[in-house]
């Protein structure tokens, strides 16, 4: 499924508010729109400047939260899998929401 966010309503206010404020770069608003559509609909998010050198179906089938990550303490937003309502994936919203 391609998504690009007119599917269907954000149900999240949270996530309402940060695409409704001029304060927060284009840059931001994508974090959180992958964001809520990984926890809403689940699937792989991948950026436009990967390429795949390999199948990444075994990573899919062992379940749970997968992405990269930049350092020891933030994670990378450029790839990431999960099944949908998954509860990391969640909480990840949740704590990028806060920081804004």
């Amino acid at each position: 499924m391609f998504w690009r966010g007119d599917e269907r309503a954000i149900n999240d206010a949270r996530v309402v508010r940060v695409f409704s404020s001029a304060d927060y770069s284009v840059v931001v608003k994508s974090d959180i729109l992958r964001l809520y559509a990984l926890v809403e609909i689940g699937g792989l998010y991948v950026d436009t400047d990967f390429e795949c050198l390999r199948p990444i179906d075994e990573l899919l089938a062992s379940g749970g939260f997968h992405c990269g990550y930049e350092d020891d303490t933030n994670l990378c937003p450029s790839l990431m899998a999960c099944a949908p309502g998954d509860l990391f994936a969640r909480r990840y919203l949740d704590a990028a929401l806060m920081r804004l």
